[in-house]
């Protein structure tokens, strides 16, 4: 059982946070709901006993590094923000349906 994926959810959560932060109108509230969204999935997904070996675990990774990665440190502005939050969104998506999939185990 591997925890990874719910240390880069809850990463990308706080780096949301942050973009909140330096953002304003429909792409703030965006990154609120998606900011929210990812902290209920990072709480299932501690919860679950994921397999790590598994390829919708590993896709889940990829997404959620790669919104990291995109990030940083969410404490600058990005300049292409339209493009950040569909990552986000899509790591969102991966991590969701991992936990979909971990639930019906």
């Amino acid at each position: 059982m591997s925890h990874e994926v719910a240390e880069q959810i809850s990463g990308l959560a706080s780096r949301v946070d942050n973009l909140v932060a330096h953002t304003t109108g429909q792409d703030c509230r965006t990154l609120e709901t998606l900011q929210d969204r990812l902290e209920k999935l990072t709480l299932v997904l501690i919860a679950e006993d994921l397999d790590d070996t598994a390829k919708d675990y590993n896709d889940a990774l990829a997404a959620l590094q790669a919104a990291n990665k995109e990030i940083g440190d969410g404490d600058h502005q990005i300049q292409q923000i339209a493009a950040t939050i569909k990552l986000i969104a899509k790591a969102a998506d991966a991590a969701e349906s991992l936990a979909k999939k971990a639930a019906t185990l």
